[in-house]
């Protein structure tokens, strides 16, 4: 049995190393459990349920995407590969000594609440108590698969199952989607494949790997907030977008039905490139499967002998009863995307959507909730000034952008937005952002760059 104070960190993937290296420094007791055998979560193409395929790389750069505490290293590339995002993660446990606290094949089964606290089941039959639970398992697990009337008789795979091109060799493909994954998936087609074609729904906004020089995502943290309105920062960016690709719709795509940064962003500079020598067909929504044979709904009807379904993915705990994560139709509906309404000792990191690096806000939230659990301990004030700001909704931290009304974006953030308001919560709990993590914190509205890592 641990000791009654320890907090049960679900997952050792980044959400699970970043919040236990910010229970590790408040010296709070807990224990990270993995169903795996190593950590790395998603990043381990090892792992049999692993959603990354052999060509991906982050979208974010290597200088705004490590933890602030210890950036990735200086001989990266500007967007690194799996490999390199999983040796990241190892090295980091290792460099803190994370690993000694991680429980590895062993998988949590399920939690059932107390008054205070919680029982949770192992999948070795054990059963412990702890204080408090993190849930850092992240959502891209579970395929979600569309349904179109008919039937489609020839391979069929999600994205999620797609690891190399092989499968593709000579085949006539089409790729459902065009988030990053089905923008990647296509892109490799068409170096592959007999034919390629790209179903989409709506038009969207590609945005290329480097602006004048620099990752986009380090040229936005510079230059993205200017002291303008919301509506004048999208027009910008728009025009901005014209003048590095011209007018894509005359490549097929339709115009997009909504303003800049309203979706979440599709990071691609391939997508243009082979759209351009047309080895990429558009092609609209599906209408109907028949056999071999797709009917669009523009009436267009073609043939195909394997789909690529990039269609994103469900939210899923199996672990937990729906009602105690405050299940809203499809999603959990938690305050600030990390504490569960009616609960003191539930928490979740990583369950967020935002135009920037997943790793740095998780490390955020991972120190909001150290910080919350050291103050209830210390009996200081921070934690019920928490609990009072729970009684009304988190602001919406989208910067004044309206999203795109869809089940991704009910969990979408401006990264600037919430990472100005998640170090404000650790302030108000007493566990500031030290001065080494804070360079990644907005300032006066921008969100900087880290600097050189090392």
């Amino acid at each position: 049995m641990p000791d009654t104070d320890c907090t049960l960190v679900i997952g050792a993937g980044a959400a699970g190393l970043a919040v236990a290296r910010n229970l590790q420094t408040l010296q709070l007791p807990f224990e990270v459990h993995e169903r795996y055998k190593d950590l790395g979560g998603l990043w381990d193409y090892a792992n049999p349920d692993s959603p990354i395929y052999d060509s991906v790389h982050f979208i974010s750069s290597s200088r705004r995407s490590g933890f602030p505490d210890l950036p990735m290293p200086a001989d990266y590339p500007d967007y690194p590969n799996h490999h390199q995002a999983l040796a990241y993660l190892r090295n980091y446990a290792t460099h803190f000594g994370l690993r000694q606290h991680i429980r590895f094949g062993s998988e949590v089964t399920r939690l059932e609440p107390l008054a205070q606290g919680w029982n949770a089941h192992f999948s070795d039959g054990a059963a412990r108590h702890y204080a408090n639970v993190v849930i850092c398992t992240g959502h891209n697990w579970y395929p979600k698969m569309p349904r179109y009337p008919g039937e489609f008789t020839g391979a069929t795979l999600h994205s999620h199952d797609y690891k190399r091109p092989d499968v593709l060799q000579g085949q006539r493909v089409l790729v459902v989607g065009a988030g990053n994954s089905g923008c990647d998936i296509a892109v490799e087609s068409a170096t592959h494949a007999r034919h390629t074609s790209l179903s989409v729904r709506r038009g969207y906004y590609f945005i290329p790997k480097h602006v004048f020089g620099m990752p986009a995502d380090e040229y936005a943290a510079r230059y993205g907030n200017p002291p303008l309105p919301m509506r004048w920062q999208q027009a910008l960016s728009k025009w901005l977008l014209r003048r590095v690709y011209g007018d894509i719709t005359r490549f097929g795509m339709p115009a997009p039905d909504h303003r800049v940064f309203e979706t979440h962003p599709v990071i691609n500079s391939l997508l243009y490139y082979h759209l351009s020598q047309g080895q990429i067909q558009v092609r609209p929504d599906i209408d109907r499967l028949e056999g071999r044979t797709v009917q669009f709904k523009d009436g267009c009807r073609e043939e195909y002998d394997v789909i690529v379904w990039a269609t994103g993915y469900r939210y899923h705990y199996p672990f937990i009863d729906k009602a105690l994560l405050n299940w809203n139709e499809t999603y959990p509906d938690l305050w600030a995307h990390m504490f569960v309404p009616g609960r003191n000792d539930l928490f979740m990191v990583g369950l967020y959507v935002n135009d920037g690096s997943f790793n740095v806000p998780a490390w955020y939230q991972g120190r909001v909730i150290a910080g919350y659990l050291d103050s209830r301990r210390r009996s200081a004030a921070g934690h019920r000034r928490i609990d009072q700001l729970r009684n009304v909704p988190a602001p919406e931290l989208n910067g004044g952008v309206r999203y795109v009304r869809n089940e991704r974006h009910k969990v979408a953030v401006r990264h600037g937005e919430y990472m100005k308001y998640l170090a404000s919560l650790a302030k108000t709990v007493g566990a500031p952002i030290p001065a080494a993590a804070s360079a990644m914190a907005p300032r006066d509205g921008r969100d900087p760059s880290l600097g050189p890592s090392h």
